[in-house]
Order: C-alpha cells, then structure tokens, then sequence
C-alpha cells in the first residue's frame, strides 16, 4: 500500500518532531509557573512549626482535637451504631442484613444497618 506524503515526512522528521514538542511544553510549563509563582511561594512560607511530641500518653476515650493556624478547630467524635432509611427502591445488602440478625434486629425492607465510626467535624 503506498504511503502519502504526509506520513514520509512524519516518519522522516519524527526526531525533530519530538525535540519540538519538548520545547513547546517546556515553554509552556514555564509560562503557567511564572504566572502562579505567588501561589508557589506561599506554599513554601508553610511550615511546621515544630515536630510533635509522641511521648504522650493519649487515652483512647478522649476525644482528638486538631488544630491548624487560619482554620476551624476540627474535634472526632464517635458515631454510634444505628438504623437508616433507604431511598426507595433501594435494599440493604446481605452483610448488613446479617450483621443486624447478629445484634438482634430485624430491619425492614427500606433500613440498613450503619456501623459505629469515627467523624470529624469543625468546631
């Protein structure tokens, strides 16, 4: 089958083809970056302040506090085990419904059981 001209010089010029498209991207990279270069430089101004103290002794039960410069106090709480009402049509799986069988209870056909989990939330 015979080539067209266009793909020859494709294949003829693929080296130089490549180193030009290398430039182009490069070029462009530089570009964006100079443009953003204030959000770059603000990234860098944050830094730990100092490295945590892992020696300390943490109770399991209390509840975990973290703090961040500039943002809300986020605290974890435990979520307890419960039942939730399904969208319609919807139907609880089989390990849900046999982890609620496991606790003693039966759920309908529009609940499935939601296991306890920990959850963050802002202060």
């Amino acid at each position: 089958m015979k080539e067209n001209k266009f793909t020859m010089w494709v294949k003829s010029h693929k080296t130089e083809l490549v180193v030009a498209g290398s430039v182009v991207l490069t070029a462009l990279g530089v570009i964006l970056l100079s443009e953003s270069w204030e959000s770059v430089k603000k990234l860098d101004a944050v830094k730990p302040k100092k490295a945590l103290n892992h020696s300390l002794n943490i109770s399991p039960d209390a509840p975990i506090v973290i703090a961040v410069e500039n943002e809300p106090v986020l605290k974890i709480i435990d979520v307890r085990e419960h039942l939730r009402n399904l969208p319609q049509g919807y139907r609880p799986s089989g390990a849900k419904i046999a982890e609620a069988a496991q606790l003693g209870i039966e759920l309908a056909n529009n609940q499935t059981f939601v296991s306890g989990y920990p959850r963050s939330y802002a202060a």
